[in-house]
């Protein structure tokens, strides 16, 4: 772990590798990370949904948030506790698995020689993920061929265990319908503000959506829409009517 100034604005302990992501001209995605800092502070409590490695995450944390991450891809749980051990943060919660619009804890398999069988298995916790059951590199667009055997959690699930959010951020790579829809009760009761990293091409070409209605759904439903960047993805902020 180096002492980083991400974007030139904001310090955190991270790998020399994260470091030199963010020390290009502009900053990386600056736009999103600005406005997260104008609107995250002590008192909130972050979903963080697609972590990745999960530098935003404990910006979020570090700017005093309690903070839940949500990411598949097992390889980056260990640089993410080594990043929250080195910048001294509070355990988050964590979900070593999908998200989606279903609960799917334990996921299965279906065996002509053997039936149903258990594939893997998740848990929403405070504190860092003993186990990983996804093995390999995953992206939330694989929801979309192999739902039945990831684990997933529905956000409204973890609101019910964790506490309702204050802050919703959303990077799973076309997959935000089924997040979203698994966050309806929340969404509705708890009027979060939702940071959100649409990909349109994801969408239309792995799930066959279009992202003008998921973005005219989310104003439907009372949020007003704020376009950021629109650059290698589509970076909005939703706040609450």
């Amino acid at each position: 772990m180096i002492d980083a100034i991400l974007n030139g604005l904001y310090p955190l302990r991270v790998p020399a590798d994260r470091a030199a992501q963010y020390n290009i001209p502009g900053g990386w995605e600056s736009e999103r990370l600005d406005a997260m800092r104008d609107h995250i502070g002590g008192g909130d409590r972050v979903f963080y949904v697609g972590a990745e490695q999960g530098e935003m995450g404990a910006l979020c944390s570090a700017w005093g948030a309690e903070v839940a991450l949500f990411e598949p891809t097992p390889t980056m749980w260990p640089r993410m506790e080594a990043m929250w051990e080195a910048n001294g943060l509070p355990d988050p919660w964590t979900w070593p698995g999908f998200c989606s619009d279903e609960d799917q804890p334990v996921a299965t398999v279906a065996s002509e020689t053997y039936g149903v069988v258990e594939f893997m298995s998740a848990e929403f916790q405070r504190g860092w993920p003993a186990t990983y059951p996804i093995a390999g590199v995953h992206g939330f667009k694989e929801l979309q061929f192999e739902a039945e055997m990831y684990p997933q959690i529905k956000l409204d699930t973890a609101a019910d265990i964790a506490g309702p959010p204050t802050v919703i951020c959303f990077d799973v790579e076309g997959a935000e319908w089924s997040v979203l829809l698994g966050a309806m009760q929340t969404l509705h009761a708890d009027r979060p503000t939702l940071f959100g990293s649409i990909h349109p091409d994801f969408m239309r070409q792995s799930w066959g959506q279009d992202s003008d209605e998921l973005r005219n759904w989310i104003q439907a439903i009372g949020y007003s829409e704020r376009v950021l960047a629109d650059r290698h993805e589509l970076h909005v902020i939703y706040e609450a009517i």
